[in-house]
């Protein structure tokens, strides 16, 4: 979320104080909490308690960064407090100070730099430079310092000119890095060497002026942005100072800044340089947009085929440069970091966990960058020991909770043989990573790293129950399981722990089994944890007590996978018993599985069937109370977008249509089983792509789909194979390394969790908070509410299995203290019976009001066994609702039931026919042509159009659910329907005003990062008719009902000849359907008559024109008779 970076009103002092009592009390507990130290440090600050603040900064900056305004406002404070004249202990405190912040983000090698909206990290050495100026007398460039003060004797003869000079030129140099900042910072030290000109003569004179020509020099050989202008300010320096070396001394300057200029715009790799890198910085005006620029940064400078070939000119890793892009991305990661956690504090619960969830996400990018920092300085060799351990020093204290870090620290550490110091870091990592609120495999990583730095010690100690490695898993595990009461899902510790036993003394497998006995639930519900005690104990010889696992395992009902324990016991009997151990374990396991079966099918195949049913009421009620379309209304999206399925998983409806086209689609889903094909491949290196991925899985199968989940710490993807034979091999998969991370895989269902009957104000934010709490969320699927605003379920796809069965605790969970909730495994068992159950499923529509379910019962009772009855129901005015869904147990008993179609029951007539899942999706029968239009429904769907709008320029993926979750924030909405195939979405709203209020919405509506634009029904354009030689005629025809047939063009007037429209205005007029009603045909009969009236007096003209003489014979007398 975004990060509020105004400038709040001064707080209240004792409002301060209390803050700083109550975190201070809060600290005692948690003394290494990082967020708390800090915001103690910034407490003490606002209160001008600097001593105590000062008194606490090493224990801080032993754990953690503070942060370039926490130093700026430290140093600040400092400075100004000190007594004048400033002594020579305390411009030493001062200098301290600076040495330490410029050794947080600010290293050795180069100065950081962050958003341009924050204070800059060379904003800190600058604030050093002017600090060194001042002390040293000279004016300060910077106009926000404040009033010029005084320094003792003692100062002012240590700031002798070499001195200030090397501390200058020590802190240009740590700037180097910066290639468009670091300008600045030359340019203060260099005016201030200028300035020295004034008060020198003679030699001494002569030689600052060489100095400073070396300054130059030296400057032109360092890659920087302003290149243009420093050779320019040499080339006026030399005609003022030295006009006779003039001409020498630019050609000198410019052989020395080739290869300076070389790397800066002309050393190109993937067709950028380094001054293409720059410019995009200085446009990029977030964090997202810098971290973007700066990792592409990384990539350039660390490109492995940018060493320089053999003799050959090409690119070469500069380590200075290559260091300053490290250095430059993380800092501006951590600033967000600090930004988001700085606000967090004195917001209410929701902000503040927002905004802490923000910080986190922000500290896991940055330590990416440091562990990819650390890595490409033991790969390439570019910095020695000392410089490469401050540098991974710096990054457990930039990002003191993440375990991969510390590990990487715990190496190096063992490398040096330096026993006292990893134990004391082991426990200062296990201590910040329970403190500061980290899962448990953040924990699990640096007990795991630990022990086996241990084992690798010891390894020439003989095994035994004294063993340090087995003292230490001991405590370990007590660990974890202390901290973490449900202990660790991936049983890391345990599987170690058996691992070692057997490798350094199989007699210790009874101990490590005696320790591992205590009932966790992340052990006693987990197949691994089975099938690993049962193969350590069989390996051994203990062959009972390995039975006696299996057999005590598969009568678990919480185990999270008993297929894959019933495998391994027949493996077992196969390999260490006989036929009569075989066959027993093949009974058990097949009473079990029954177990099973039933479990499955009472838990989640009738909740989502009950949950499915109510769909099909609300359906197929809202289908019988629709009113019939006219025809003349336009169609507003192809058939294929109007029947899309509401769920591409396990909620997927059979799509209806034509009987052949049925049995295609009932043939293509039969092939595609998802859910039997599927697998969630999880702990994915950040960046995979899926042609790795798709290679990984090569030899298993053929992949038919593959869809990359990206996470915060790792990638996830769900791999759908062609056929589900391929499943197991897919399975044998798990645990195995891609690109050197180890992967699980596992079946997408057994991490798919069913939910049900939550409140209907929950929407995708509150569950997957609601849920996060147990581990990552991959996914979430909600369901379209375009027939039935009572559907309210969702799937919800968490990060692993483990996960998955840890947020079962939420099943019967009362939210705000409503309905108990429903969650349960998503189980594709259930699919094959709902597949099935219209079949023998009846609708029975038209009963009266004061039906029950009794009465409904009795009807059908005579036909054969009922298995549920589903009455509609209304439960405010406490009637029936006119219909209901019989469940009978046998197809034959539903057919023979539909002989209650049409009878008379309580004076009304019967509609008894099989259920139909997707009834709402048919279209209606078109009136037949000629009929007169129902003025009712042509007014209702006026209305109904006056309510609907358009959004435009949906994002791929998008779903109904979500989509009328983010509009209802704006507006309540009655109806949503996408159609993919245009982008588009229809939104039929509650009444006209909300639709005139949505499109007279200034503000922009985004959706799933996309901006929608809203339009009302006028903007779409009419779509051509379908194909066919009946159907183009009538494409050019009016659809509207209110719209009259095209006039053909008049022709010119001709003598004697009646009118005739055109043979081609004819046919098409022919060919409208006849939609207009009374006032079409009333057009009609009017234009005829005009006609014919026009054709009489147009002959009555000729006649008189042409006389008597003209006329044939007697037709003359006789019109003059006539008229005589």
């Amino acid at each position: 979320m975004d990060v509020d970076s105004t400038v709040e009103a001064q707080a209240d002092p004792q409002a301060l104080v209390n803050e700083l009592g109550e975190l201070l009390a809060e600290l005692e507990g948690k003394p290494t909490n990082v967020r708390l130290l800090r915001r103690q440090l910034e407490l003490m600050l606002e209160l001008d308690m600097i001593d105590e603040a000062t008194g606490v900064l090493d224990s801080v900056l032993s754990l953690t960064f503070l942060g370039e305004q926490v130093w700026l406002r430290l140093i600040n404070a400092k400075t100004k407090l000190s007594v004048q004249p400033l002594t020579l202990e305390g411009f030493a405190d001062i200098l301290e100070l600076y040495s330490k912040a410029e050794n947080d983000y600010l290293c050795k090698f180069i100065v950081l730099q962050c958003a341009s909206n924050l204070i800059t990290a060379a904003a800190v050495l600058e604030h050093h430079i002017n600090f060194i100026l001042q002390a040293a007398g000279a004016a300060s460039t910077d106009d926000s310092a404040d009033e010029p003060w005084t320094v003792d004797a003692e100062v002012a003869e240590y700031l002798n000119t070499e001195s200030v000079r090397d501390q200058l030129k020590g802190a240009v140099h740590r700037g180097i890095g910066l290639l468009s900042n670091s300008q600045q910072l030359w340019q203060l030290w260099r005016d201030w060497e200028v300035s020295l000109l004034g008060s020198l003569e003679g030699e001494e004179k002569s030689e600052q002026i060489n100095h400073i020509h070396e300054m130059y020099l030296e400057r032109l050989q360092t890659p920087h942005s302003t290149m243009a202008e420093t050779s320019g300010a040499y080339s006026s320096f030399c005609s003022e100072y030295s006009p006779d070396e003039y001409e020498g001394r630019l050609v000198a300057a410019t052989e020395a800044s080739q290869n300076a200029q070389w790397k800066w715009s002309s050393e190109r790799r993937h067709a950028k340089t380094r001054a293409d890198f720059e410019e995009s910085l200085a446009y990029s005006t977030d964090v997202a947009q810098q971290a973007q620029v700066l990792l592409g940064y990384v990539d350039w400078e660390t490109d492995p085929f940018a060493k320089k070939p053999k003799g050959k000119k090409g690119p070469k890793v500069d380590v200075t440069l290559t260091a300053a892009a490290f250095e430059r991305t993380v800092v501006v990661y951590g600033n967000a970091a600090f930004t988001a956690e700085d606000a967090s504090f004195g917001k209410d619960s929701t902000v503040e966990t927002q905004l802490v969830e923000t910080a986190a996400a922000y500290k896991t990018a940055e330590a990416l960058v440091w562990s990819r920092y650390v890595d490409w300085m033991a790969e390439s060799g570019a910095l020695d020991r000392d410089q490469r351990d401050l540098v991974v020093d710096r990054a457990t204290r930039a990002c003191p909770t993440s375990s991969e870090l510390w590990v990487h620290k715990l190496n190096d550490l063992e490398a040096e043989v330096d026993v006292p110091e990893i134990e004391s870091t082991a426990e200062k990592a296990r201590s910040l990573v329970v403190a500061n609120g980290q899962p448990v495999s953040a924990l699990v990583d640096i007990l795991y790293a630990h022990a086996a730095i241990l084992a690798r010690r010891n390894r020439s100690l003989d095994g035994s129950l004294e063993h340090p490695v087995f003292q230490f898993l001991t405590e370990a595990v007590e660990t974890v399981t202390a901290v973490f009461k449900s202990g660790d899902p991936s049983l890391r510790l345990e599987k170690y722990f058996i691992a070692w036993a057997e490798a350094s003394s199989p007699e210790l497998i009874p101990g490590v089994i005696a320790v591992l006995e205590k009932p966790i639930r992340a052990r006693l519900s987990s197949y691994q944890w089975a099938i690993l005690r049962a193969d350590a104990q069989a390996r051994t010889g203990d062959l009972e007590a390995a039975r006696h696992v299996y057999e005590s395992a598969i009568q678990r009902t919480d185990l999270d996978w008993p297929e894959a324990v019933y495998e391994a016991f027949i493996l077992f009997e196969n390999v260490y018993g006989d036929l009569d151990t075989l066959l027993k374990a093949r009974r058990s396991i097949a009473r079990e599985q029954q177990k099973v079966n039933r479990r499955r099918q009472k838990q989640a195949e009738q909740t989502q069937q009950a949950a499915l049913e109510a769909y099909q009421a609300e359906a197929a009620a809202a289908a019988a109370a629709a009113p019939t379309e006219t025809q003349g209304e336009v169609t507003t999206a192809p058939a294929a977008d109007a029947a899309d399925v509401v769920l591409t998983e396990s909620t997927e409806a059979p799509t209806n249509g034509a009987p052949e086209k049925q049995a295609e689609d009932a043939e293509v889903h039969q092939k595609r089983d998802r859910e039997n094909t599927t697998v969630l491949v999880s702990g994915l290196k950040k960046g995979t792509h899926e042609d790795r991925l798709r290679s990984f899985f090569e030899a298993v199968g053929k992949i038919r789909e593959c869809t990359l989940l990206p996470g915060e710490e790792t990638d996830s993807a769900l791999v759908e194979f062609q056929f589900a034979d391929d499943v197991p091999a897919a399975l044998d998969k798990d645990r195995k390394k891609i690109d050197g991370h180890e992967v699980h895989v596992a079946m997408l269902w057994r991490s798919t969790l069913f939910v049900t009957n939550f409140p209907a104000n929950s929407d995708d934010a509150s569950l997957r908070k609601l849920f996060g709490q147990y581990g990552g969320i991959l996914q979430t699927r909600w369901p379209s509410r375009k027939y039935g605003d009572a559907r309210r379920f969702c799937y919800i796809t968490m990060e692993s299995p483990a996960v998955a069965q840890d947020a079962l605790n939420l099943n019967q969970f009362k939210i705000d203290g409503g309905h108990p909730m429903t969650v349960l495994i998503s189980d594709p068992s259930a699919k094959t019976k709902r597949s099935d159950a219209s079949k023998s499923t009846l609708f029975v529509g038209g009963l009266n009001a004061k039906t029950t379910e009794h009465d409904v019962r009795g009807l059908f009772s005579k036909y054969g066994t009922l298995l549920g009855i589903k009455l509609g129901w209304d439960p405010v005015k406490r009637i029936c609702k006119g219909f209901a869904f019989v469940d009978l147990s046998k197809d034959a008993e539903a057919k023979a039931a539909l002989e209650l179609n049409g009878t008379q029951y309580r004076g009304k007539y019967l509609k008894v026919e099989l259920s139909d899942p997707n009834h709402a999706n048919k279209k209606k029968a078109p009136r037949p042509a000629g009929s007169a239009p129902d003025a009712s429904g042509a007014r209702e769907a006026s209305e109904r159009r006056s309510r609907q709008v358009r959004l435009y320029g949906l994002p791929e993926g998008s779903e109904e659910g979500l989509l009328q979750q983010a509009l209802e924030k704006i507006v309540p909405v009655k109806r949503l329907e996408i159609f993919r195939s245009s982008h588009e979405a229809l939104v039929e709203l509650q009444s006209q005003s909300d639709a005139g209020l949505l499109l007279m919405r200034t503000e922009p509506f985004e959706f799933n990062g996309a901006t929608l634009r809203i339009g009302d029904q006028s903007e779409r354009a009419k779509p051509s008719a379908p194909g066919g030689e009946a159907a183009a005629p009538a494409a050019s025809a009016p659809q509207s009902s209110l719209a009259f047939a095209p006039r053909a063009r008049k022709p010119a007037k001709s003598l004697g000849k009646a009118y005739q429209p055109p043979k081609k205005a004819a046919a098409t007029a022919a060919s409208v359907p006849t939609t207009g009603g009374q006032g079409q045909d009333s057009f009609r009969q009017f234009m005829t008559a005009t006609n014919e009236k026009r054709k009489t007096n147009l002959d009555a003209k000729i006649a008189e024109k042409r006389g008597p003489e003209d006329e044939p014979e007697g037709e003359g007398e006789a019109k003059r008779a006539k008229k005589d």
